[in-house]
C-alpha cells in the first residue's frame, strides 16, 4: 500500500511527492519521489538512506521533508530543471537541506549536489506521534 502524503508540481506539470509505502515484512518507509509528465518515477531520498553530508562524513536519513514555508528561503521545492530541493533529518538529530537534480529521463540518475547547499544544524530531534 502507498500513502501520498505531499505533492508539488512544477510549470512542466512534473511532480514531487512525499510518500509513506507499507511493506509487510519491512512495515512503513518514508520517501520522496519525482515523476515526470510521462509518468517516470524516480526515487530522490527515503528513510533509512545513508547521505554523504560532506566529504568522507555519513549520515542515515530518518525522515526527508518537501520544505516550502512562508518563512523560508526556498521558494520552490521543485524546480522547473529537475532540482529537488529537500531537508533531511538524520539519526543524530541533526538536519540538512539539499538540492538533487533529477537527470530525466534516466532514472537511475539522481545526483545530489551535497556540496551546494549542505546546512547542518544540530535540532532537536523531532518526535514522531
Amino acid at each position: 500500500m502507498t500513502l501520498v502524503v505531499d505533492a508539488y508540481l512544477d510549470d512542466r506539470g512534473d511532480m514531487l511527492f512525499d510518500s509513506m509505502v507499507v511493506d509487510p515484512q519491512d512495515g512503513p518507509l518514508q520517501a520522496l519521489y519525482w515523476s515526470s509528465r510521462a509518468g517516470e518515477v524516480v526515487p530522490v531520498v527515503h528513510e533509512g538512506q545513508v547521505l554523504e553530508v560532506q566529504p568522507g562524513e555519513f549520515r542515515t536519513v530518518s525522515q526527508a521533508v518537501i520544505e516550502q514555508e512562508s518563512d523560508s528561503p526556498i521558494q520552490r521545492p521543485l524546480e522547473d530543471n529537475g532540482d529537488v530541493v529537500f531537508t533531511a533529518l538524520f539519526d543524530d538529530g541533526t538536519t540538512g537541506l539539499f538540492v538533487a537534480s533529477v537527470a530525466a529521463p534516466e532514472p537511475a540518475a539522481v545526483a545530489l549536489d551535497v556540496a551546494a547547499l549542505v546546512t547542518l544544524a544540530a535540532r532537536a530531534r523531532r518526535s514522531r506521534s
